[in-house]
C-alpha cells in the first residue's frame, strides 16, 4: 500500500510492503535490524520528496506491520502528519497510530485499540485540534465500522465509536469538511456493493445524522 500527505517543503510518502499473515510466527535465533528477537512482518516505511523532487532514504517506522490493513497518512500541519496501521499487540491484530514530523521520524506512537478483531481497512483524517481515525474489523463475524477522535497527543478524547449497526464493509476513507470528517464506505448489501457517506461528530467521532448512499 502506499500513502502520501504534504508537508512544509515536500511530501512524506508512506509504503507497505506485502507479507502473509498466515506465516508462522517464530522467533528470530538473531536480532532483526531493530534488535528484537521478534519475527519481521510487512515492512512499514516513511520517505521524504522535496518540492524539487530529491528523496531521503526512508525511515522504517515498523518491521512488524500487517499488509491486510494497508496504511493512511494525513496531514496535520506544515510540520507534522498522522499514520494510521495495524500490527499485531500480544498475538492480536491492533490499531496504531504514529504521529511523524515532516522529516518523517516518528515523533509519537499509540495502540488505539484493545481487542479490534480482524481489522481489513484503515484510515485517518486530520481536524482543527487532533484528528480521526476509521477502521473496519470483524469481531463477530461481520465487518463493521468504528473509529476514534484522537487529540493532539494521540490520545482517545471519547469512547470507541460503532458506526452504524449493519456489517459487510469492504472499504473506507476519510476526508475533512469544514470541522467535520466525512466518511465513505463501501459494503455488501445482498448481491450489490454500496457506497455511502456518513458524516462524524468532530467531538467524539460518533454518526452525525444519517447514512447516505452514493
Amino acid at each position: 500500500d502506499l500513502s502520501a500527505a504534504r508537508v512544509a517543503g515536500g511530501w512524506l510518502l508512506a509504503s507497505l510492503t506485502q507479507f502473509d499473515d498466515s506465516t508462522p510466527y517464530v522467533r528470530r535465533t538473531t536480532p532483526a535490524p531493530d534488535g528484537k528477537l521478534a519475527p519481521v512482518r510487512a515492512l512499514l516505511g516513511v520517505q521524504v520528496f522535496s518540492n524539487d523532487g530529491r528523496s531521503e532514504p526512508p525511515r522504517i517506522v515498523s518491521y512488524r506491520a500487517r499488509a491486510t490493513a494497508g496504511a493512511s497518512l494525513c496531514r496535520l500541519s506544515n510540520e507534522r502528519a498522522l499514520l494510521a496501521w495495524t500490527a499485531l499487540d500480544q498475538q492480536r491484530p491492533e490499531v496504531f497510530a504514529t504521529l511523524l514530523g515532516k522529516d518523517g521520524a516518528s515523533l509519537m506512537q499509540r495502540v488505539l485499540t484493545k481487542g479490534a478483531g480482524e481489522v481489513t481497512a484503515v484510515a485517518a483524517a486530520p481536524l482543527a485540534r487532533g484528528s480521526v481515525v476509521a477502521w473496519i474489523a470483524d469481531r463477530d463475524g461481520e465487518a463493521r465500522l468504528f473509529a476514534a477522535r484522537l487529540n493532539e497527543d494521540l490520545l482517545r478524547t471519547a469512547p470507541e465509536q460503532r458506526i452504524g449497526s449493519v456489517g459487510g464493509f469492504t472499504a473506507l476513507s476519510l476526508a475533512r469538511r469544514g470541522d467535520e470528517a466525512w466518511l465513505f464506505a463501501a459494503r455488501r448489501s445482498e448481491r450489490e456493493e454500496v457506497l455511502s457517506l456518513t458524516r462524524l461528530d468532530p467531538k467524539t467521532a460518533a454518526r452525525r445524522g444519517d447514512e447516505v448512499p452514493i
